[in-house]
Parts: C-alpha cells; sequence; structure tokens
C-alpha cells in the first residue's frame, strides 16, 4: 500500500473540502492502494516575492523537501490557493520534484474562469484540480511533456489549455504507463 501526504498550505482548507475527490481520484489513477494522510503547513515567509506579489514554487518544494515528516512517503502533494510561478514564467499551475516525489498545485488560477475573471463553477474547479494533479504525478512516474494537446500530460501554459486537454493520458501515454 502507497502512503500519500497531502500537504494543505495555509488556507488551502476550504478549497480541499471542495476538491478532495478530485485529488484522490488523480491518486487512484497512478495507485491501486494508497493511504493519504493531510498535514497542515505554513508558506515560508522567503517563497513569497513581494515584487510580483505571488510565490516562488521552488521555494515551496524546498520547503517540503525540508520536512521531515514527509521523508518515508511515497509521494507529497501540496495544495496552495496563493498564486505561483517558476523561474520566467508568468505563472504555473504545478510543479513536480521527481526525485523526491513532491508536487504542488495551485488553485489560484484553477478556481477562475478565464473569460470573466469570476470564480468557475465548481464541477469546473474539480476537473481543472483533476487534470493538474494528474499531470503532475505523471512527471513523477516520469512522463515527459506530451506533443497531444488532447492528453493530460501536454504543456498547459494557459487555463484555456488546461480547459481543452482531456482528463487522461493519451494512447501513446497510455501505452509507456505499462511499462512502470
Amino acid at each position: 500500500m502507497k502512503s500519500v501526504t497531502l500537504v494543505l498550505f495555509e488556507g488551502a482548507e476550504p478549497v480541499y473540502s471542495i476538491v478532495n475527490k478530485a485529488i484522490e481520484a488523480a491518486v487512484n489513477f497512478f495507485y491501486d492502494e494508497a493511504t493519504m494522510e493531510v498535514l497542515e503547513m505554513a508558506i515560508p515567509d522567503e517563497a513569497y516575492n513581494d515584487e510580483r506579489g505571488q510565490i516562488e514554487a521552488t521555494l515551496l518544494i524546498k520547503a517540503l523537501n525540508e520536512n521531515t515528516q514527509l521523508d518515508k512517503k511515497d509521494l507529497t502533494i501540496a495544495l496552495l490557493i496563493k498564486d505561483m510561478y517558476y523561474k520566467n514564467m508568468n505563472f504555473i499551475f504545478g510543479l513536480a520534484d521527481i526525485k523526491r516525489k513532491r508536487i504542488i498545485v495551485s488553485t489560484y488560477r484553477l478556481e477562475r474562469d478565464y473569460s470573466t475573471q469570476h470564480v468557475a463553477p465548481v464541477d469546473d474547479l474539480n476537473e481543472r484540480v483533476f487534470k493538474e494533479v494528474l499531470h503532475e504525478i505523471g512527471h513523477v512516474f516520469g512522463f515527459e511533456h506530451c506533443p497531444n494537446k488532447s492528453c493530460v500530460m501536454s504543456f498547459s501554459p494557459t487555463l484555456f489549455d488546461v480547459d481543452n486537454k482531456l482528463p487522461l493520458l493519451c494512447e501513446v501515454c497510455r501505452s509507456r504507463l505499462k511499462t512502470f
């Protein structure tokens, strides 16, 4: 049985109560049997970039890697409600540390309707979270970005791209899954 820890960064509890089934479904896609433990964690002060008004994702990964409670876990999924970025990208929805099997998904932009910037319907949020968690776990399993735009492993630089890809692996990626 696999051991999965879900880290809720401060403020993520209300969103988690909405998307917890989507996260569990993504975990169950890759793991037949998994126990899930929920852990709350503060966002480190050094992760805030005041100039950008965002969280630097690599510093959140670093904080997860420094948390000894996570050392013996098969997978760590962190949920964040703040906007985050990576290197020179304006924002990202998620990031994976493949070696340590740690992923972060931010719901900040997933919660919005890209055309109006209003709050997205709950069903849309759940599907987006499912896709992004599945995508990031896919990286942990060794999948790279897929050129098939309908595959969940395709790179999604915009919310439009997230919404337009399917919540599953394409045929090529499914065939690769059998090798893991």
